[in-house]
């Protein structure tokens, strides 16, 4: 039986990360703490504090015109702390094609626990993380899951994988990179109406330069929190590939489980 290459297994797994709810995450990764030492390439970025000072005084927040990077973390923090359970769907689309994905997710427990069906065209994927295993399984490689410990260094999806699950993380590592917020006022989506941001992201203050040097300069993002500041919609402009995200049913109860061991086969390097 073929098995899923590390390379598409990893890039599945970062897409699953997006869908998430974390399309803020797409602009932050583990940045080293700026030191004071001038030679230090970390000096040279600044903290959220600055990005902070860096912006004009807001307006009322939902009234329109600029809003303070700090005031609009705080209510991405609020929304994160309000998110406890939430059904995704998302499509990416570009000049490749088209992926689309739905599923649920469970925040409360960390890394958040998810199973998500993704649409690759010729390809289907489905994805289970509980108890902090990935378990991934392609129409192209039979029906059997591969199973992935994020606790292990060396499985493919990178040492760091479930560090990039963690929200509260990403959005301190998005706030940084983060270079102005606008408010639109109000808008009705699917019937409720929703806070709308645009946001503009500086990429050259991502970390991850490999990832940076693929994305515009300037990348905008929208963003529509709900009365409680959860994410309700984001869709996110990454130049030849566009990611729209809805978060739906927050907080209905979830029953999680692994793939019966019969479904899971052993892990393959090739």
């Amino acid at each position: 039986m073929r098995t899923i290459r590390p390379a598409r297994t990893r890039l599945v797994a970062v897409v699953a990360t997006a869908a998430l709810g974390l399309s803020l995450a797409a602009c932050g990764s583990d940045k080293p703490e700026a030191t004071d030492d001038p030679t230090s390439a970390s000096s040279t970025t600044p903290s959220t504090a600055d990005a902070t000072d860096a912006t004009e005084e807001p307006s009322q927040i939902d009234d329109g015109g600029q809003v303070a990077v700090r005031q609009f973390a705080d209510r991405l923090k609020a929304g994160i702390d309000n998110t406890e359970q939430a059904h995704l769907e998302f499509t990416m689309s570009g000049t490749g094609g088209e992926m689309k994905g739905a599923g649920d997710v469970d925040y409360t427990s960390n890394p958040p626990e998810m199973q998500m069906s993704l649409d690759m065209g010729a390809q289907s994927i489905g994805m289970v993380l509980v108890d902090g295993t990935m378990y991934i399984k392609s129409s192209q490689a039979g029906d059997k899951y591969l199973a992935f410990d994020l606790s292990d260094p060396t499985n493919p999806l990178g040492a760091d994988f479930s560090k990039q699950l963690d929200p509260a993380a990403s959005m301190k590592s998005f706030v940084t990179a983060l270079s102005s917020v606008t408010s639109a006022g109000t808008e009705e989506v699917d019937g409720e109406t929703l806070d709308r941001y645009e946001l503009v992201i500086d990429t050259t203050k991502i970390a991850d330069q490999s990832t940076a040097s693929q994305l515009p300069a300037d990348m905008k993002v929208t963003v529509w929190l709900d009365d409680k500041d959860r994410m309700a919609r984001s869709v996110m402009d990454m130049g030849a590939i566009t990611y729209d995200a809805s978060m739906t049913d927050f907080d209905k109860a979830l029953d999680l489980k692994a793939p019966p061991k019969g479904e899971i086969t052993q892990q393959s390097a090739g």
